[in-house]
């Protein structure tokens, strides 16, 4: 088998996924070989390999021929929530290399959420936050059912990078705000009891930044994930909450994302380009 990578490839269409993604697939009766203008693609055609001759129907050779593969989506992602269930971070890792075999490319991790209010109060619904830190500001946020530390965060990111995966963490506030509420139920509306932020106080936005300050420089991928959905408290403070959250995730080098289903009566956001 030889592998290559030659960023002069020509592309057999117009295609700016074959550029970044894609790859040529080349059988002969001496060797397989796999030529692709980057390294992701030339991985993606490991998989195609692999996948062929674990096709459960007794094959044990590659037919000959040449195949061009690309992708036809440039965002082919999977979410796992890990705040509502821990997950151990062997699991994690698992799932990140399985994502990588189907060829997905992104694996967004969402941090922190909490169970359905239901009948029950507040303090009786289930909540989680899963990152760990030795900042003392931040000292007992992490869920102690289980949370990742930077040992378990770095090992992740390397699992990714070697499956051509990029992880995308998300942090979702205002709502499903339970596990922050928990840690500083001043922040929290009804006086705590509730899953929603309280956004006329200056203090929440603060804290949400704090959050993002600390574990940003943990994250390799471009991309940060803010939440914001679901969120049916004060209309007008949420889009300033938005904005402000936005503005700064950019502020740390990264581009922010964002799940917006606010009542269009809260007025126009600014555009977070990218996917939820």
């Amino acid at each position: 088998m030889v592998l290559s990578i030659d960023p002069t490839l020509p592309e057999a269409v117009d295609s700016a996924r074959f550029k970044e993604e894609g790859y040529t697939f080349t059988v002969t009766g001496e060797n397989v070989r796999i030529t692709a203008p980057t390294a992701n693609g030339v991985y993606y055609g490991t998989r195609t390999l692999l996948q062929i001759l674990l096709l459960d129907d007794g094959r044990d050779s590659v037919p000959v021929g040449t195949a061009v593969d690309w992708p036809n989506y440039k965002v082919r992602g999977f979410t796992l929530d890990v705040g509502r269930r821990f997950f151990t971070a062997d699991f994690i890792r698992d799932y990140i290399h399985l994502t990588g075999w189907f060829k997905l490319n992104e694996f967004q991790i969402h941090l922190n959420d909490n169970g359905f209010k239901g009948d029950r109060p507040w303090s009786e619904a289930q909540a989680g936050f899963r990152l760990k830190t030795d900042n003392p500001a931040l000292s007992g946020l992490a869920s102690k059912d289980g949370a990742y530390d930077r040992r378990d965060w770095d090992s992740f990111e390397d699992t990714a990078a070697a499956n051509g995966v990029t992880i995308v963490p998300e942090f979702d506030a205002p709502a499903h705000s339970l596990a922050f509420i928990r840690f500083k139920p001043s922040l929290g509306l009804n006086n705590g009891d509730s899953d929603h932020l309280d956004l006329s106080k200056l203090e929440t936005t603060a804290f949400m930044k704090s959050v993002f300050d600390e574990f940003t420089p943990w994250f390799r991928g471009p991309d940060v994930h803010f939440g914001a959905d679901e969120y049916q408290a004060d209309k007008s403070r949420y889009k300033t909450y938005f904005n402000d959250m936005a503005a700064h995730i950019r502020s740390l080098g990264k581009h922010p994302r964002a799940a917006r289903t606010a009542s269009p009566a809260a007025g126009p956001v600014r555009p977070v380009p990218g996917r939820g």
